[in-house]
């Protein structure tokens, strides 16, 4: 049984996401905390999937001119969203992918300012019409490869 918003909260009984599998990389030194990095990518990100485009860590990182906020680099951003925070999920040329499992981690642990924000940029009216939106939303599957035993495994890498 999946976790769900409860009672009261704006979009009540939306199922929450498992984070996508981590991807070992090494971590950039930032100066900027990663959650300030999430914060300020929530919107982007929602923008995008809206127009089904799947931004990669580059793209966000110069949209909003991060190298001026004092993240070090792109690979920073990638990681706060990809592998130490959000946890979203990407596609083999490591772009975020505008499906449902990521747009129910961007919103999952938003301030109701942020939760306004993507509201905002994803120009729906309110939070239950941003409900259906990510309800409608595709879901990502995880691509597999078959192992030596011939099982098929996954690779942490997903398309929609």
């Amino acid at each position: 049984m999946s976790k769900t918003y409860p009672e009261g909260h704006p979009l009540a009984g939306l199922p929450r996401a498992e984070k996508a599998k981590k991807v070992d990389r090494t971590h950039a030194a930032t100066k900027v905390p990663h959650e300030e990095i999430v914060r300020l990518a929530r919107p982007h990100l929602a923008a995008a999937w809206k127009e089904s485009r799947a931004p990669k860590s580059r793209d966000i990182y110069d949209a909003l001119n991060l190298a001026a906020r004092g993240v070090s680099d792109a690979k920073s951003t990638g990681d706060a969203l990809g592998n130490h925070l959000l946890g979203l999920y990407r596609d083999r040329k490591m772009c975020f992918l505008p499906c449902r499992q990521n747009w129910l981690l961007l919103i999952d642990g938003a301030s109701a300012d942020q939760l306004q924000a993507v509201i905002d940029a994803t120009g729906v009216a309110d939070a239950g019409a941003l409900k259906e939106f990510i309800l409608d939303a595709p879901e990502a599957k995880e691509r597999t490869r078959t192992n030596e035993e011939g099982e098929e495994v996954g690779i942490g890498v997903y398309a929609i």
